[in-house]
């Protein structure tokens, strides 16, 4: 049976909410809305385009460590749970309504499915690209974390700032050195990129 809150218990669970986070989660869901208002929205699109999507995986990276102690298939199986079915019936669901909309062949269909499950950022797709990238920068961050946490037997702390050293390292090299091509399936060229921030969240939330 599902536990009975009595009120004080409501109360309580409301209080412990880290209101900071609940408000920046607020800014960054209403910057959403002045980015597809496009021009109209004036200067804020071009700020809000600048930052808005590296302060989101900034964000998701405030928790970053504290899934360190579970398994490589736990994870996964994690994050299937939580989103990627999610994502995949978001894929097939609008599939499904353009083939349905526009009368598409069967051939039209499965290269509409295609590029939707592909997921590549500014191609047009910009429902849930973000998802299969947001599990790769997650998925790839917990194996790096969880390795040096195991070879080095280092605290949180230090395994945050080495954790973003060098992330920060893989992101200036693939940005100035070796330029990944960002077309890439699931969008693995911003990854570099998405890594650095999601790294950093790690260190933020910890002061």
């Amino acid at each position: 049976m599902s536990p009975v809150y009595t009120s004080s218990k409501l109360i309580n669970k409301a209080t412990s909410r880290d209101k900071h986070i609940d408000t920046i989660k607020f800014l960054l869901i209403f910057s959403i809305f002045i980015f597809h208002c496009g021009s109209p929205a004036g200067n804020f699109y071009p700020f809000v385009n600048l930052y808005q999507v590296s302060i989101f995986f900034l964000v998701s990276g405030f928790w970053a460590l504290n899934r360190i102690d579970k398994s490589p298939l736990q994870f996964i199986c994690n994050a299937f749970k939580k989103y990627l079915v999610y994502w995949l019936f978001w894929v097939i669901i609008y599939t499904a309504y353009y083939t349905i909309a526009n009368s598409l062949s069967v051939g039209n269909a499965f290269e509409l499915f295609i590029r939707y499950f592909s997921g590549v950022r500014a191609t047009g797709i910009w429902g849930m690209w973000f998802t299969p990238a947001f599990f790769f920068v997650s998925f790839v961050y917990f194996l790096f974390s969880k390795g040096i946490a195991k070879v080095f037997k280092v605290q949180k702390k230090a395994l945050a700032w080495i954790c973003c050293a060098f992330f920060f390292v893989v992101h200036y090299v693939t940005e100035y050195f070796y330029k990944i091509p960002q077309k890439l399936i699931f969008s693995l060229g911003f990854v570099p990129e998405y890594l650095f921030y999601f790294s950093l969240g790690a260190v933020v939330y910890i002061y």
